[in-house]
């Protein structure tokens, strides 16, 4: 199984990977640490490009990150699933307020030594504006347009709870590695409560169900 996990800053693509890597036992390549050395140096390009594709040779994985230049159009042909979290950027904020509380002076479990946790004027620029920018947005649609039938959109942490949870209880009982059972299950759950957007498939998928 090949998950790679798209989104904005601060949508908890890193906290998903983890969360996958877990319930799976698939390796997980955060790219925010390929990026990245210690105290937030930038690592040498060539080096990193190679760290992505040294990691792809496996047969399982789990990529979370957007980063077009780390064979992004690779990752995403290999994926068996894409999954991208679509948050509204009050939502990212917050998470990310909470996480500077949370990890103040710390370095978190996905990034490099010495990466301490920071809620500086150009992370909040990035997380509220520059990382908003329509040509982010459309990337984004562009994945979905073109792996439409792979691809799994989330928009808020209850949908991303739901999923979670019942990935929970597959592992627990035959383990299935196959999320797309999981998101059937969870549409049909949206079905049955039509006012709530759970989880989405390409509309046409959607759609298909309702005429059912």
């Amino acid at each position: 199984m090949k998950v790679a996990i798209l989104g904005y800053s601060g949508s908890g693509k890193s906290t998903l990977a983890t969360k996958l890597g877990d319930i799976y036992n698939v390796p997980v390549l955060h790219l925010d640490s390929v990026k990245f050395t210690a105290n937030w140096q930038e690592r040498d390009p060539l080096e990193a490009k190679n760290m992505v594709q040294n990691f792809m040779q496996q047969s399982n994985w789990i990529i979370d990150g957007n980063y077009k230049n780390y064979y992004v159009k690779e990752r995403l042909k290999q994926a068996t699933y894409i999954i991208e979290l679509n948050f509204n950027r009050v939502d990212c904020f917050i998470r990310c307020l909470n996480r500077f509380i949370k990890y103040h002076g710390q370095t978190r479990a996905d990034l490099p030594l010495g990466c301490t946790e920071k809620m500086d004027y150009e992370f909040i620029s990035w997380l509220l504006y520059k990382g908003r920018l329509p040509k982010h947005a459309a990337f984004l649609r562009a994945v979905r347009k073109h792996y439409n039938k792979k691809t799994i959109v989330m928009y808020n942490q209850h949908e991303l709870d739901l999923f979670l949870k019942f990935i929970g209880f597959e592992s627990k009982s035959n383990h299935i590695e196959n999320i797309e059972n999981i998101v059937d299950t969870v549409i049909m759950n949206r079905l049955r409560r039509p006012k709530e957007r759970i989880v989405t498939r390409p509309r046409r998928y959607v759609r298909s169900h309702v005429r059912k």
